[in-house]
């Protein structure tokens, strides 16, 4: 398996398979999920389904295809939201730069994330706790909300 990571800017590295393929696991696969558990879902009290995104969805991240395919998912998301309503909410969270292992180790992460620090206006970087409790916000909020995009980058997505 390809180590995404490594492809920033890679225009030339980057085939039409590699992009078919990270357009197909990010976003295809959302639409196939939704699918197969609508019937389900709607069996349930305030439905909803909250689509992962991410900051690169304005351009930014690891590779044009990963960008690509993560806009995808934020006009996916609204596109199921308008489709979907009124029985089924659908929004989406877009983290920024989150300190995680997938960065390198303890010490790559904090370089990592005091670098962001100095991006981002809030001047700070997301824990993976940040993203789980907004997306526990969005489960818990009332059923109003839909179609909505929030992105947890201390305020990156203001400077793009």
């Amino acid at each position: 398996q390809k180590n995404w990571k490594n492809q920033i800017k890679d225009f030339d590295g980057l085939n039409e398979k590699d992009f078919l393929e990270i357009y197909k696991t990010n976003v295809v696969s959302i639409f196939q999920m939704v699918r197969a558990c609508k019937k389900s879902l709607l069996k349930t009290n305030e439905p909803k389904i909250i689509n992962i995104s991410s900051i690169a969805a304005l351009g930014l991240g690891s590779s044009i295809a990963y960008a690509c395919s993560k806009g995808a998912v934020n006009s996916l998301s609204l596109s199921l939201a308008r489709t979907l309503a009124p029985s089924i909410s659908v929004n989406t969270v877009c983290p920024g730069y989150v300190e995680t292992t997938w960065h390198g180790k303890k010490n790559e992460i904090q370089t990592k994330s005091i670098a962001n620090a100095k991006l981002v206006p809030l001047k700070k970087s997301a824990l993976p706790e940040d993203i789980a409790s907004t997306i526990m916000w969005f489960v818990n909020s009332t059923h109003l909300i839909t179609g909505e995009t929030i992105y947890i980058d201390g305020g990156l997505h203001l400077k793009v």
